[in-house]
Protein backbone atom coordinates (compact mmCIF):
# COMPACT_ATOMS: atom_id res chain seq x y z
CA UNK A 1 0.00 0.00 0.00
CA UNK A 2 1.27 3.69 -0.99
CA UNK A 3 2.67 5.59 2.23
CA UNK A 4 0.96 9.24 2.44
CA UNK A 5 4.20 10.87 1.16
CA UNK A 6 4.11 8.83 -2.13
CA UNK A 7 0.36 9.21 -2.45
CA UNK A 8 0.62 12.97 -1.92
CA UNK A 9 3.21 13.08 -4.97
CA UNK A 10 0.80 10.82 -7.01
CA UNK A 11 -2.41 13.31 -6.11
CA UNK A 12 -1.36 16.96 -4.83
CA UNK A 13 -3.17 19.22 -2.84
CA UNK A 14 -5.05 16.10 -1.34
CA UNK A 15 -7.28 16.36 2.39
CA UNK A 16 -6.42 13.63 4.73
CA UNK A 17 -9.82 12.42 4.11
CA UNK A 18 -8.92 12.42 0.27
CA UNK A 19 -5.69 10.57 0.74
CA UNK A 20 -7.23 8.08 3.03
CA UNK A 21 -10.28 7.12 0.05
CA UNK A 22 -7.16 6.99 -2.91
CA UNK A 23 -5.38 4.41 -0.80
CA UNK A 24 -8.80 2.21 -0.48
CA UNK A 25 -9.29 2.78 -4.40
CA UNK A 26 -5.18 2.67 -5.29
CA UNK A 27 -3.57 4.64 -7.32
CA UNK A 28 -4.29 2.15 -10.34
CA UNK A 29 -7.65 1.96 -10.21
CA UNK A 30 -7.49 5.78 -10.31
CA UNK A 31 -4.67 6.08 -13.36
CA UNK A 32 -7.05 7.04 -16.25
CA UNK A 33 -8.87 9.92 -14.29
CA UNK A 34 -5.37 11.29 -13.33
CA UNK A 35 -5.25 11.55 -17.21
CA UNK A 36 -8.09 13.19 -17.79
CA UNK A 37 -7.47 15.90 -14.91
CA UNK A 38 -3.65 15.72 -13.84
CA UNK A 39 -3.02 15.08 -9.95
CA UNK A 40 -5.58 17.56 -8.90
CA UNK A 41 -7.06 15.39 -6.36
CA UNK A 42 -10.20 17.11 -6.14
CA UNK A 43 -11.20 16.85 -10.11
CA UNK A 44 -10.35 12.98 -9.84
CA UNK A 45 -13.08 12.66 -7.25
CA UNK A 46 -15.19 14.38 -8.67
CA UNK A 47 -14.58 12.49 -12.42
CA UNK A 48 -14.60 9.28 -10.38
CA UNK A 49 -18.56 10.15 -8.62
CA UNK A 50 -19.21 11.13 -12.51
CA UNK A 51 -18.28 8.09 -13.65
CA UNK A 52 -20.69 6.15 -11.24
CA UNK A 53 -23.46 8.54 -11.76
CA UNK A 54 -23.14 7.39 -15.96
CA UNK A 55 -23.10 4.05 -14.85
CA UNK A 56 -25.90 4.26 -12.78
CA UNK A 57 -27.82 6.24 -15.17
CA UNK A 58 -27.16 3.36 -18.05
CA UNK A 59 -27.92 0.75 -15.95
CA UNK A 60 -31.85 1.48 -16.37
CA UNK A 61 -31.80 0.90 -19.93
CA UNK A 62 -29.33 -1.95 -19.92
CA UNK A 63 -31.86 -3.22 -17.57
CA UNK A 64 -34.87 -3.19 -19.45
CA UNK A 65 -33.35 -4.14 -22.38
CA UNK A 66 -32.28 -7.82 -20.75
CA UNK A 67 -35.41 -8.48 -19.41
CA UNK A 68 -37.47 -7.24 -22.64
CA UNK A 69 -35.15 -9.69 -24.71
CA UNK A 70 -35.26 -12.29 -22.39
CA UNK A 71 -39.05 -12.55 -21.92
CA UNK A 72 -39.35 -11.80 -26.00
CA UNK A 73 -37.16 -14.98 -26.44
CA UNK A 74 -38.62 -16.66 -23.75
CA UNK A 75 -42.04 -16.44 -26.04
CA UNK A 76 -40.24 -17.29 -28.73
CA UNK A 77 -39.03 -20.53 -27.73
CA UNK A 78 -42.17 -21.30 -26.13
CA UNK A 79 -44.04 -21.00 -29.55
CA UNK A 80 -41.18 -23.18 -31.18
CA UNK A 81 -41.07 -25.78 -29.04
CA UNK A 82 -43.44 -26.20 -25.99
CA UNK A 83 -44.02 -24.17 -22.60
CA UNK A 84 -41.09 -26.21 -21.00
CA UNK A 85 -38.71 -25.55 -24.24
CA UNK A 86 -35.56 -26.25 -21.35
CA UNK A 87 -36.53 -29.51 -21.30
CA UNK A 88 -37.18 -30.40 -24.44
CA UNK A 89 -34.17 -31.96 -26.22
CA UNK A 90 -34.98 -30.71 -29.89
CA UNK A 91 -33.70 -27.43 -28.31
CA UNK A 92 -31.31 -28.41 -25.51
CA UNK A 93 -29.40 -30.49 -27.85
CA UNK A 94 -28.54 -27.35 -29.76
CA UNK A 95 -26.70 -26.01 -26.29
CA UNK A 96 -23.46 -26.66 -24.92
CA UNK A 97 -22.27 -28.10 -21.95
CA UNK A 98 -22.68 -25.10 -19.81
CA UNK A 99 -25.55 -23.85 -20.46
CA UNK A 100 -26.79 -27.27 -20.21
CA UNK A 101 -25.24 -27.75 -16.74
CA UNK A 102 -26.76 -24.29 -15.56
CA UNK A 103 -30.68 -24.92 -16.79
CA UNK A 104 -30.51 -27.95 -14.67
CA UNK A 105 -28.95 -26.04 -11.96
CA UNK A 106 -31.55 -23.71 -11.84
CA UNK A 107 -34.38 -26.55 -12.48
CA UNK A 108 -32.76 -28.49 -9.25
CA UNK A 109 -33.01 -25.23 -6.82
CA UNK A 110 -36.47 -24.30 -7.62
CA UNK A 111 -38.22 -27.61 -7.70
CA UNK A 112 -41.74 -26.16 -5.82
CA UNK A 113 -43.66 -26.72 -8.69
CA UNK A 114 -42.86 -26.47 -12.52
CA UNK A 115 -43.72 -22.61 -12.83
CA UNK A 116 -41.58 -21.48 -10.16
CA UNK A 117 -38.83 -23.80 -12.25
CA UNK A 118 -39.69 -22.11 -15.89
CA UNK A 119 -39.28 -18.76 -13.85
CA UNK A 120 -36.45 -19.23 -12.25
CA UNK A 121 -34.74 -20.71 -15.36
CA UNK A 122 -35.63 -17.65 -17.75
CA UNK A 123 -34.47 -15.17 -15.00
CA UNK A 124 -31.39 -16.77 -13.91
CA UNK A 125 -29.99 -17.45 -17.31
CA UNK A 126 -27.27 -14.66 -18.35
CA UNK A 127 -27.20 -11.99 -20.79
CA UNK A 128 -24.68 -13.80 -22.69
CA UNK A 129 -26.87 -17.14 -22.96
CA UNK A 130 -29.79 -15.02 -24.25
CA UNK A 131 -27.33 -13.22 -26.78
CA UNK A 132 -26.16 -16.70 -28.41
CA UNK A 133 -29.80 -17.37 -29.14
CA UNK A 134 -29.67 -14.41 -31.54
CA UNK A 135 -26.09 -15.58 -33.51
CA UNK A 136 -25.84 -17.59 -36.92
CA UNK A 137 -25.72 -21.01 -35.12
CA UNK A 138 -29.23 -20.72 -33.89
CA UNK A 139 -30.35 -18.90 -37.36
CA UNK A 140 -31.79 -22.06 -38.91
CA UNK A 141 -33.53 -24.10 -35.82
CA UNK A 142 -34.99 -20.85 -34.07
CA UNK A 143 -36.09 -19.62 -37.88
CA UNK A 144 -34.43 -16.24 -37.66
CA UNK A 145 -34.70 -15.51 -41.47
CA UNK A 146 -38.54 -15.70 -41.55
CA UNK A 147 -39.22 -15.25 -37.62
CA UNK A 148 -37.24 -12.96 -36.28
CA UNK A 149 -39.57 -9.90 -36.10
CA UNK A 150 -41.56 -12.31 -33.67
CA UNK A 151 -38.77 -11.12 -31.35
CA UNK A 152 -37.92 -7.75 -32.76
CA UNK A 153 -41.30 -6.13 -34.07
CA UNK A 154 -39.94 -3.38 -35.46
CA UNK A 155 -36.59 -3.42 -36.66
CA UNK A 156 -34.95 -0.62 -38.82
CA UNK A 157 -34.93 -1.19 -42.31
CA UNK A 158 -31.33 -2.07 -42.38
CA UNK A 159 -31.91 -4.30 -39.62
CA UNK A 160 -31.56 -8.12 -39.73
CA UNK A 161 -29.68 -10.63 -37.51
CA UNK A 162 -26.67 -9.35 -37.99
CA UNK A 163 -27.45 -5.87 -36.83
CA UNK A 164 -29.17 -7.45 -34.23
CA UNK A 165 -26.20 -9.15 -33.07
CA UNK A 166 -23.80 -6.50 -32.98
CA UNK A 167 -25.97 -4.14 -31.28
CA UNK A 168 -26.17 -6.19 -28.77
CA UNK A 169 -22.47 -7.53 -28.28
CA UNK A 170 -21.74 -4.19 -28.12
CA UNK A 171 -24.79 -3.51 -25.18
CA UNK A 172 -22.98 -6.69 -23.26
CA UNK A 173 -19.47 -4.89 -23.46
CA UNK A 174 -21.02 -1.75 -21.87
CA UNK A 175 -23.23 -3.82 -19.42
CA UNK A 176 -20.15 -6.07 -18.50
CA UNK A 177 -17.97 -3.18 -17.98
CA UNK A 178 -20.41 -1.47 -15.51
CA UNK A 179 -21.03 -4.51 -13.86
CA UNK A 180 -17.05 -5.23 -12.80
CA UNK A 181 -16.81 -0.77 -12.16
CA UNK A 182 -14.90 -0.06 -14.69
CA UNK A 183 -14.16 3.28 -16.36
CA UNK A 184 -16.94 3.90 -18.70
CA UNK A 185 -16.58 7.72 -19.60
CA UNK A 186 -13.68 7.39 -22.02
CA UNK A 187 -15.81 5.34 -24.09
CA UNK A 188 -18.64 6.69 -27.13
CA UNK A 189 -21.57 6.60 -24.35
CA UNK A 190 -23.53 8.72 -26.52
CA UNK A 191 -23.10 5.75 -29.57
CA UNK A 192 -24.06 3.84 -27.00
CA UNK A 193 -26.53 4.65 -25.34
CA UNK A 194 -28.40 5.14 -28.53
CA UNK A 195 -27.59 1.57 -29.62
CA UNK A 196 -29.57 0.44 -26.64
CA UNK A 197 -32.87 2.65 -27.34
CA UNK A 198 -32.30 1.71 -30.85
CA UNK A 199 -32.73 -2.52 -29.39
CA UNK A 200 -35.74 -1.61 -26.99
CA UNK A 201 -37.48 0.03 -29.89
CA UNK A 202 -36.89 -2.80 -32.29
CA UNK A 203 -38.35 -5.14 -28.88
CA UNK A 204 -41.13 -2.86 -28.11
CA UNK A 205 -42.49 0.56 -28.81
CA UNK A 206 -44.05 0.62 -25.67
CA UNK A 207 -40.89 -0.36 -23.51
CA UNK A 208 -38.93 2.41 -25.67
CA UNK A 209 -41.55 5.03 -24.88
CA UNK A 210 -41.06 4.27 -21.02
CA UNK A 211 -37.64 3.55 -20.92
CA UNK A 212 -37.03 7.11 -22.84
CA UNK A 213 -39.33 8.45 -20.41
CA UNK A 214 -37.48 7.75 -17.41
CA UNK A 215 -34.09 7.31 -18.13
CA UNK A 216 -31.58 10.17 -17.02
CA UNK A 217 -28.68 9.26 -18.76
CA UNK A 218 -28.64 12.47 -21.01
CA UNK A 219 -28.53 14.62 -18.28
CA UNK A 220 -26.05 13.12 -16.67
CA UNK A 221 -23.34 13.04 -19.54
CA UNK A 222 -24.11 16.87 -19.05
CA UNK A 223 -23.01 17.15 -16.40
CA UNK A 224 -19.32 16.38 -17.16
CA UNK A 225 -16.71 17.72 -14.58
CA UNK A 226 -14.45 20.55 -15.99
CA UNK A 227 -11.15 19.17 -16.17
Amino acid sequence: MPTDSAMQAVFHNSSDTQLALFRLLTPARLTKYRDEVGGDSSKIAEYYIWNLRLSQALYLPLHFLEVFLRNKLDAHLTNRYSQNWHYDPRFTGLLKATHKIRIQSLVNKNATSEFDRKQATVSGLSFGFWIELLTTKFAVPLKWSTQLDAVFANLPTDGDLAWVATHLARARQLRNRISHHETIFTANLEQAHQDILQLIAALSTEGHAFVALHCTFADVLRQRPSA
